[in-house]
């Protein structure tokens, strides 16, 4: 029997608290608009945006407005496409909080978590997250929009620690909106075969799936997964009733195994940097991307990313992690680098189309001492996610 549990809502708060002022002659003249002209006006806000703007004028004025179903339904219509950062931080010894940033917005959002014990973040795809628990090694998927939360059966490799798992081998695949339903995919060698395991909420069971290899180069489609990699061959996994191996080859003899590769969604991003000689770190050089050349056997060099977009270039880290997201014709890169206690982010996007890179500005996401534990990309979490409801009001 497939089993919900609800967390207690609690609005989401912005990192600086601001006490509301006393509605002023401004606001009260905004709130004398037509509904439809401030709809269209508020609508266009991110949702980090329009949460501080209203926790800076009267709550009592705007509140019902941006709470009204027809306006969470235009605003979730125009920021669908927004892309999300999430990151959970854990301050010692047992104090977590989950941030969000959109692509759109320079405001991080603190958003509430489910009663999780050394929670992880492992991924996310609109409103649902998938943590692990670090003591319990159990998975625990997330609902932000109802709050609803569900422990997720061991799968068939048994329990994991989050050590196990690679976030660019892992999926998190929604079902329609407002179902509550969703997949669970993950690709791991298992007695030395690629294999495809997956939990659907549906019937609260895993499947696993043993893959072969491609027959012939043909169009991909769906989902791809990271089975494994070496230095300079991958083991990719198309998704699917009949899920099929790729296995493309670095032939570029730059490419070297001691740099940084991101991999994500049958791309990679290759960190290039040098040692700093006597500070006992490194500094970043630069960014390649490769993606699958026509025959999906080897990586193609597609793009470097210019010094322009690339703001840090040049900045000295210690350690270096990343994640990667392709969707709707972006390919989305996030690294998070660490020197002596102080934490670097760089977002960069590279829109294929139009061939060009930007890059996303990142403000400052927690206070120091507090330790990474887990990021993820993700796209389409609207306003009702993020406030939980309208009966909580924004």
């Amino acid at each position: 029997m497939n089993k919900f549990f609800i967390v207690s809502s609690t609005s989401p708060t912005m990192e600086v608290a601001h006490r509301p002022p006393p509605p002023d002659a401004a606001s009260v003249g905004l709130h004398l608009l037509p509904t439809e002209l401030l709809h269209d006006i508020l609508s266009r806000l991110p949702p980090s945006d329009l949460l501080l703007l209203l926790r800076s004028v009267s709550l009592s004025l705007f509140s019902p407005i941006a709470s009204s179903p027809d306006f969470l339904r235009l605003h979730d219509s125009l920021h669908s496409s927004s892309a999300w950062l999430f990151l959970l931080h854990k301050h010692w010894p047992t104090h977590f909080s989950l941030r969000a940033l959109s692509d759109r917005s320079t405001h991080w959002l603190r958003l509430p978590l489910p009663p999780v014990h050394d929670p992880y973040l492992l991924s996310a795809s609109g409103d649902d997250f998938l943590f692990s628990s670090n003591s319990h090694r159990e998975l625990i998927a997330y609902n932000s929009s109802s709050r609803a939360y569900r422990r997720i059966p061991t799968s068939p490799l048994g329990r994991r620690g989050t050590d196990s798992w690679r976030r660019s081998g892992l999926k998190l695949v929604p079902g329609p909106a407002g179902s509550g339903r969703f997949r669970f995919i993950f690709a791991e060698l298992h007695q030395n075969k690629p294999t495809q395991f997956e939990y659907c909420s549906d019937t609260d069971a895993w499947r696993s799936v043993e893959a072969e290899d491609a027959a012939e180069a043909r169009p991909i489609d769906g989902l791809l997964l990271n089975v494994v990699n070496f230095e300079h061959e991958s083991v990719l996994m198309r998704v699917g009733e009949r899920p099929t191996v790729l296995r493309p080859r670095f032939n570029d003899g730059s490419v070297g195994s001691d740099g940084l590769h991101v991999y994500g969604d049958g791309w990679v991003a290759v960190v290039r940097s040098a040692e700093v000689v006597g500070e006992g770190g490194r500094v970043l050089k630069g960014v390649d991307l490769y993606g699958l050349g026509s025959d999906y056997r080897e990586w193609e060099m597609v793009s470097s990313v210019p010094k322009a977009a690339l703001l840090k270039v040049g900045r000295a880290f210690s350690v270096m992690r990343g994640c990667l997201e392709e969707k709707g014709g972006v390919v989305r890169v996030v690294l998070l680098s660490d020197f002596r206690g102080s934490r670097d982010l760089i977002w960069l996007c590279y829109e294929r189309s139009r061939c060009e890179w930007t890059g996303i500005p990142v403000p400052e996401s927690g206070k120091r001492g507090s330790n990474m534990a887990g990021m993820s990309l993700s796209s389409g979490l609207g306003l009702l996610s993020i406030v939980g409801g309208r009966k909580n009001g924004i």
